[in-house]
């Protein structure tokens, strides 16, 4: 029997794109007549191949992500939402579904799909998850390359909108029909991702409190404008945040950590939902969620523009964004059309 003689490592170049990688399966199964490319792309082989093949994905996930979210791309055509969730959490559960590491190669992985696919996919992953969790997987989802993560440049990432980031949030929110609480404790989760900050993040949360205890004496319609510009006259006390990975940095509690512990505490704990639908509980903490991405945005401009004492910003502002029933000026709305086709019992 002939022997089969593999190329050296040394002399396969690696793949830059989808289309390499569709023509280099392709002459693999032509040089040594298989059937691999057929058989590794069948969603019908999704266990065999997370079982037997998982230690070289795990390796090309350390080694060259890139190429492996290629591969994955190539491998994912055309399979529905329920195959490539199965695949991947079952290739990568060592990995925490909100790590930079799995959000990132998913994100590179579907960086062509549409919209909806994006959403669906995201939802479907997060079911079950945590409010700190889903914070998580979202902000690193929808970050593009993160200047922690060098392997994924590459990829080329594009970081998302406001309203991208928002309209992803609804539509899993409505999914998974987040109460009001939930939604509470996702906001202030992301805000903590945000604001690295200490004082930063307390006065932002602390807002965010305020909103959520006053509901009581809310009329709440079910479709609320989200604003996603500011008029020059707003002012804000935060510095502007880096980009660096909180979640990875932890900080030494403070008197100001302990206050919103209580606070919120005392929010979970009421007796029941302030809101008549769930649909208004989410339209009313997409509306925060927005004010609170809109200031991180604002503030992380003014460092690059100018100096703040130059802004003429005041540092013993406090009241970081006016109360959610204010009237605000914005230039765009995001209504939120995906919720409405979730349809509520």
């Amino acid at each position: 029997m002939k022997a089969i003689h593999f190329p050296k490592e040394d002399t396969i170049s690696k793949p830059k794109s989808v289309a390499e990688v569709e023509a280099a399966m392709t002459e693999m199964d032509r040089i040594y007549s298989t059937t691999f490319k057929s058989w590794i792309t069948s969603e019908a082989n999704i266990g065999y191949i997370s079982v037997h093949k998982r230690d070289l994905f795990d390796r090309y996930l350390s080694e060259d992500p890139f190429v492996l979210s290629l591969v994955l791309q190539w491998m994912t055509n055309g399979w529905n939402t329920a195959s490539i969730c199965e695949l991947l959490l079952k290739l990568f559960y060592s990995y925490k579904i909100d790590s930079r590491k799995f959000t990132h190669l998913l994100a590179a992985v579907g960086k062509n799909w549409d919209f909806d696919r994006k959403c669906n996919v995201a939802n479907s992953l997060l079911i079950g998850e945590t409010p700190q969790t889903t914070a998580k997987f979202i902000k690193h989802f929808t970050e593009g390359n993160n200047l922690i993560d060098e392997s994924m440049k590459d990829a080329q990432l594009k970081e998302w909108g406001k309203e991208e980031i928002v309209e992803l949030t609804r539509y899993i929110g409505h999914c998974m029909r987040w109460n009001d609480v939930f939604m509470m404790d996702f906001i202030i989760e992301y805000t903590s991702l945000l604001f690295t900050d200490n004082i930063q993040k307390a006065a932002m949360i602390a807002s965010i409190l305020k909103e959520f205890e006053s509901l009581a004496d809310r009329i709440i319609p079910e479709e609320i404008p989200i604003p996603m510009t500011r008029t020059s006259s707003d002012s804000t006390m935060f510095e502007p945040s880096s980009d660096s990975d909180a979640d990875s940095q932890p900080q030494e509690p403070t008197s100001e950590d302990e206050a919103i512990r209580r606070e919120v505490f005392a929010i979970r704990n009421r007796s029941s939902s302030k809101f008549g639908t769930q649909r208004e509980a989410i339209a009313f903490g997409m509306k925060v969620f927005g004010r609170v991405l809109l200031e991180a945005e604002v503030e992380a401009r003014i460092e690059t523009a100018a100096d703040r004492l130059i802004l003429g910003m005041s540092l013993n502002h406090v009241n970081v964004f006016e109360r959610v029933d204010s009237k605000w000026d914005f230039d765009s709305d995001v209504v939120g059309s995906r919720g409405k086709d979730v349809m509520e019992e």
